[in-house]
């Protein structure tokens, strides 16, 4: 049911020695055994260009 739509929130950065970061936040869901879906969106930035925005979206299926 709609039991299974209960996410987890998630919020990450990453730092590299040129400058360039990137932040990230995003909700982790657990649909049953096996299954599995996360929704993640991006913000890229460094001194070089504009920031960039993604939004990602991974879905897992096992097979048992």
């Amino acid at each position: 049911g709609l039991d299974a739509f209960r996410g987890t929130p998630y919020g990450g950065f990453r730092f590299a020695e040129t400058g360039a970061r990137a932040f990230s936040s995003g909700v982790r869901y657990e649909l049953g055994s096996g299954l599995g879906l996360r929704i993640e969106g991006t913000r890229h930035e460094n001194a070089l260009a504009a920031p960039r925005h993604t939004i990602g979206i991974r879905g897992r299926f096992r097979f048992h």
